[in-house]
């Protein structure tokens, strides 16, 4: 794991995937590196500065430690002048946050702080980014450091015998790209999170479950801890990812810098010598999904908000923010419930679909193997 510190269709499945590149060109990929970022790690110093008046004058006490501390002063006061300006330019970088895990086989979780945003896309991107408005998110939670595993996914089968929506309905089974076979998206017969393309690992996230099959792992999990375990509203997710961050990607507005972050349609060769008709400049190793964590986290240790698999949230689809949106962090169940918001994007997306404000739509009863999700949990005040 990268850490140097210690839907689904859309509507349905002619339909294909909304803002997925649905032709893969077959132009070889151009030799390329991916710029890495720095990351900024500045910390907030408190200074006091205490000169008391009335003292005597130096040249009668030699030893007088008033006069000493005055002659320091208009060097101690830069320095205050200074930090205090460094504070202003980084108060919105994030506070180290904690982290958790409330089982063996739960999810690894971090606290995400209470906090204000904004919401939405200003510059650059689309996909019904605004109006962007002004979200306070009020009380802490919890979201997954990574999202939810082939491995994890697992220990909730092994444990209740479920079977998910793709595995009951063989005939139709998961929305997928068979490569090296075809170049083209298709529903194929057969195909379940267990059953892919590619290999299967359980470090890998899970992919091809539908909105049913998440809801009753995160029920599980909710029995299981005697915890409330959801998904995580889009501003929740927004706010997350973002990690206090006002730029189209968490790191910056850089699309060179994205392979360093996510695994994303780039330059990487296809098993069948294609490749992506619209790469990012860089390449990051692979086609499929990866292992969680391959990637560099945002500023709050999350891993894979950018690429790997789309990730389900708790609101209803609406094409754009509706008039009277909760500026609360809460779900919006307003209009179309039967597809759900999907954010992050995934292994086969270009930058456009990638910005932290970007906004997808998948039907909840759909899979497919750019969808997996991410775990949110309440915590008690």
């Amino acid at each position: 794991m990268y850490d140097d510190e210690e839907k689904m269709m859309t509507r349905d499945h002619e339909q294909g995937f909304e803002g997925v590149s649905q032709d893969c060109g077959m132009a070889p990929p151009l030799p390329a590196w991916c710029a890495s970022g720095g990351r900024a790690a500045a910390l907030g110093l408190f200074l006091f500065l205490c000169i008391f008046a009335e003292g005597r004058d130096a040249r009668q006490d030699k030893a007088d430690p008033v006069a000493a501390l005055r002659s320091d002063a208009p060097d101690l006061i830069a320095a205050v002048a200074k930090k205090d300006a460094d504070a202003g330019k980084e108060k919105n970088r994030p506070k180290k946050t904690a982290h958790f895990r409330d089982c063996p086989e739960c999810p690894e979780m971090v606290v995400i702080p209470a906090g204000r945003f904004r919401m939405g896309g200003a510059v650059g991107g689309g996909g019904g980014e605004r109006p962007t408005r002004e979200v306070e998110i009020r009380q802490s939670f919890a979201l997954g450091r990574y999202e939810v595993t082939v491995g994890q996914f697992l220990q909730f089968v092994v444990e209740t015998k479920y079977r998910t929506d793709a595995e009951k309905q063989p005939r139709v089974g998961c929305y997928t790209l068979e490569l090296p076979y075809t170049n083209v998206w298709g529903a194929t017969p057969r195909r379940s999170w267990m059953n892919l393309a590619y290999e299967v690992v359980e470090e890998q996230p899970v992919v091809c479950v539908s909105l049913k099959d998440v809801q009753a792992y995160t029920a599980w999990l909710s029995e299981k801890t005697a915890r409330v375990y959801r998904l995580p509203s889009e501003a929740e997710w927004e706010y997350a990812a973002r990690a206090g961050s006002e730029t189209i990607y968490h790191f910056g507005d850089e699309d060179e810098r994205l392979c360093r972050y996510g695994n994303v349609q780039d330059e990487t060769e296809f098993s069948n010598g294609g490749g992506w008709a619209d790469a990012v400049g860089c390449r990051d190793g692979s086609v499929f999904p990866t292992p969680v964590g391959s990637y560099a986290p945002n500023a709050w240790r999350l891993y894979d908000t950018i690429g790997n698999v789309w990730e389900f949230t708790a609101d209803c689809w609406n094409e754009d923010y509706p008039l009277g949106a909760p500026n609360d962090g809460g779900a919006d169940v307003s209009g179309d419930c039967g597809s759900r918001i999907l954010r992050g994007g995934s292994w086969s997306n270009a930058p456009v679909n990638l910005g932290s404000a970007y906004r997808n739509g998948g039907a909840a009863n759909s899979r497919g193997d750019i969808v997996g999700f991410r775990v949110a949990r309440e915590i008690t005040p």
